[in-house]
């Protein structure tokens, strides 16, 4: 562990060392589907290793093990923000199409390792973050963010289709899909500056993914948002065949809140979870947004 004087800042739950107690309080309170992840350093800590980590191999399976013991169905993360240090250090992280075939050989394990105790899968966690928040720092993010966000997420796009091509051919009956960040983007008022305003956010914020993992293609408006920000992404035509075949079963988001689009200023605004926006006078609000 990294100890120093910031770092650890808080006590966490110690799934680890208690997730026997903690499977069996969440049965008591009447679950039946527990979301966790798989952390990709555990099973292969600097992330091209030869061969996995059989202790982290070991850890997982017990955990889905006792999940079965009370009916609980595992829904699995394969990757939710943990690229190990080394690929970053040593690769550059997902701006290297290399991390492609590290990421294959790490679902390659996992799906062979555990297709008789894991059915449901989610390739990546909350895959439209980066256009989210490139989108959200508005003028402080260059073009040149924009450009390797989106060849990252091609990158992601293109793994994601084929872990899914991956998986079926292991086990027909897994269930692997997309997950996205999800905010509903309302109009603020019928002034068409605001309608286009808010149609470019769905675009950007949440069809620009959905649209490649549910549909097996960019949309056509994929081509202006690169445009805007002088963006060429590197495709070879097996990623557009890959992207077609490994198109995702489901289809799942994290629910945070809504926002109220605008291009008027002046008006009150107010927080949700993590961003400010224009109040929508129409909804309540929480102590949370």
């Amino acid at each position: 562990m990294l100890v120093t004087e910031h770092y650890p800042n808080h006590v966490a739950v110690d799934f680890y060392h208690r997730y026997k107690e903690d499977i069996k309080m969440f049965a008591e309170m009447g679950y039946s589907v527990f979301r966790l992840s798989i952390s990709w350093a555990r099973i292969f800590p600097n992330g091209d290793d030869k061969e996995p980590n059989q202790a982290g191999l070991d850890f997982y399976r017990s955990v889905f093990e006792e999940c079965h013991k009370y009916n609980i169905e595992p829904l699995v993360s394969i990757w939710h923000f943990d690229t190990s240090l080394a690929l970053e250090e040593n690769y550059g992280g997902w701006k290297n199409r290399k991390l492609i075939d590290f990421y294959i050989r790490y679902c390659e394990v996992i799906f062979n390792e555990y297709k008789d105790l894991v059915k449901d899968w989610l390739t990546f966690n909350e895959i439209n973050n980066k256009t989210i928040f490139l989108d959200m720092f508005g003028s402080k993010a260059s073009d040149a963010d924009y450009q390797e966000g989106y060849q990252i997420l091609h990158h992601q796009f293109v793994v994601s289709a084929k872990a899914v091509q991956i998986g079926h051919a292991i086990n027909p009956d897994f269930m692997i899909g997309n997950m996205i960040c999800g905010i509903t983007f309302y109009l603020g008022i019928c002034d068409p500056a605001d309608i286009l305003a808010n149609e470019h956010k769905w675009q950007s914020g949440i069809y620009y993914c959905c649209d490649v993992q549910a549909k097996g293609k960019y949309g056509t408006y994929a081509k202006r948002l690169w445009k805007e920000h002088n963006v060429e992404l590197y495709i070879i035509e097996e990623d557009l065949e890959d992207l077609k075949r490994g198109t995702v079963d489901m289809f799942t988001c994290s629910y945070y809140m809504s926002n109220n689009v605008t291009t008027h200023t002046g008006g009150e605004q107010v927080s949700g979870n993590f961003s400010a926006d224009a109040k929508n006078p129409y909804l309540t609000y929480s102590d949370w947004g």
